[in-house]
């Protein structure tokens, strides 16, 4: 093997590691300013499609609290849920970390007031609902809350 190879070798390791080093220290180049025009239009597409499937975040939103002891919450939910549907609305539920469960409802704006009616007061008989007349909606969250012990 002749000896040049080895110094040879070696410079040339040398040489890559050096080349290497100097563009990852090299800061990366900007965008250039006619890219986020590209993405324009999947931005408003996105933006309109989740503001026809998401609640605004400015819209009015009422919020029922009910402590419901902890073996009685999947019964209450689907009272809820029930509540919700005879309304005229929809409802979804979430669990909650502490046992609990958040609703949330969508309902007509006209029927708003006796949903949360019947929901805080089970045992009041409710009366015939009329034809809903509107398309507007209003989101009303039902927390319910196990009872907790009170503190010593």
């Amino acid at each position: 093997m002749p000896k040049f190879i080895v110094p040879f070798g070696g410079a040339l390791l040398v040489a890559l590691a050096a080349t290497a080093w100097l563009f990852a220290r090299r800061p990366p180049s900007p965008l250039p300013a006619g890219r986020p025009q590209e993405f324009s239009a999947l931005r408003s597409l996105a933006e309109r499609a989740a503001r026809q499937v998401l609640p605004e975040a400015d819209a009015a939103r009422q919020k029922v609290e009910l402590t419901v002891p902890k073996e009685k919450i999947e019964s209450e939910t689907i009272r809820v849920k029930v509540l919700a549907s005879d309304f005229g609305g929809s409802a979804i539920a979430s669990p909650l970390g502490d046992g609990g469960t958040d609703l949330l409802v969508q309902l007509p704006v006209d029927r708003s007031a006796a949903f949360v009616a019947a929901v805080t007061d089970p045992g009041k008989p409710r009366s015939p609902m009329p034809v809903s007349t509107g398309a507007e909606k209003v989101y009303i969250e039902v927390m319910l809350e196990d009872v907790r012990a009170p503190a010593l």
